[in-house]
């Protein structure tokens, strides 16, 4: 017989692995929809 915690554990990884996606694809979509031109390399922000 199999814990109950196996499947909590379980469900708990489920939700997070879908957040992650979530929250990865929401980051994707707002860096391309907000984000045009190029890094700033040259300058006074050359240096981190």
């Amino acid at each position: 017989m199999s814990s109950p915690w196996i499947y909590a554990s379980t469900a708990a990884g489920f939700a997070l692995t879908l957040l992650g996606a979530y929250v990865c694809l929401r980051w994707y979509s707002f860096w391309k929809r907000n984000y045009r031109g190029v890094l700033l390399t040259r300058g006074p922000y050359e240096r981190v």
